[in-house]
């Protein structure tokens, strides 16, 4: 019995110290709190402030809160299990909503897998269901992780959680809007420069001017008035998407899915 009682007290303090350290790969928040954490130096300044501008007005705008965190190890845990725990420790989400989506990415290293994981808390399951969280891993942030690019990555699918949160498709044709709009796009571009130079030869649609006895014609968009406005806008919208005000909500539990590279 003496020489037991030790060694039950070395493996208790052995399981303890574990826990423990497992406890503490668990980041705090970041003060003030942000939507991008970047505790593993990935990302540039500018990708950085982008993607948290872009998030900022996202939960301006719905109320939604997506939060990406980038991290240098797992400790023990499972990407699932760690992705529970930082959302219910962070509050991620809004308070009775539970609209929170953790996004937890650790790099691949010379020595270990990349890993990724979608958490999506209670109030977005329906929404964006495990079987999607799975497809936006594996489809939009893995082949860019990839090949490094991990601004990409993350760019993308953030890009497809926004629109799944705010209704604008349905989880139920998420892959094929994905891989049908891209046509659409080359063609519109397309015909649009083809009315751009149609257009662009009929000065008589200009202003006319007569300068020094020549006569000249402005460009037929001249009338609508330049882009001073629409710079104008777009700094104005900049200026909207700063300032995140907290977390408050939390209640993940087993909403979510991801991948490895």
């Amino acid at each position: 019995m003496k020489h037991i009682l030790p060694k039950i007290i070395f493996l208790f303090l052995l399981s303890f110290q574990t826990a423990h350290a497992d406890f503490d790969v668990i980041p705090s928040p970041s003060s003030p709190p942000q939507l991008i954490n970047d505790f593993a130096g990935i990302l540039t300044p500018g990708q950085k402030s982008t993607l948290e501008s872009k998030l900022v007005a996202f939960n301006k705008a719905t109320s939604n809160q997506i939060v990406v965190v980038i991290i240098n190890s797992l400790g023990n845990y499972e990407p699932a299990e760690f992705s529970f725990k930082l959302g219910n420790k962070w509050g991620i989400g809004r308070e009775k909503l539970r609209n929170g989506i953790l996004i937890v990415i650790k790099p691949k290293t010379a020595t270990e897998k990349g890993r990724a994981f979608i958490a999506t808390g209670r109030g977005l399951e329906s929404v964006i269901p495990d079987a999607t969280c799975f497809a936006i891993v594996n489809k939009e942030m893995i082949p860019r992780f990839k090949d490094n690019e991990y601004f990409e990555g993350i760019d993308a699918a953030t890009n497809v959680l926004m629109g799944l949160a705010k209704g604008e498709f349905n989880y139920s044709n998420y892959s094929k809007k994905t891989i049908d709009y891209q046509p659409y796009i080359v063609i519109s571009i397309i015909v649009i420069l083809f009315i751009f130079l149609i257009l662009s030869k009929r000065k008589n649609k200009g202003q006319r001017r007569t300068i020094g006895g020549r006569t000249y014609y402005d460009p037929w968009w001249s009338s609508w008035g330049g882009g001073s406005d629409w710079s104008d806008s777009g700094s104005s919208s900049g200026s909207d998407s700063s300032g995140f005000d907290g977390f408050g909500g939390g209640d993940f539990g087993g909403g979510g899915a991801g991948g490895d590279w």
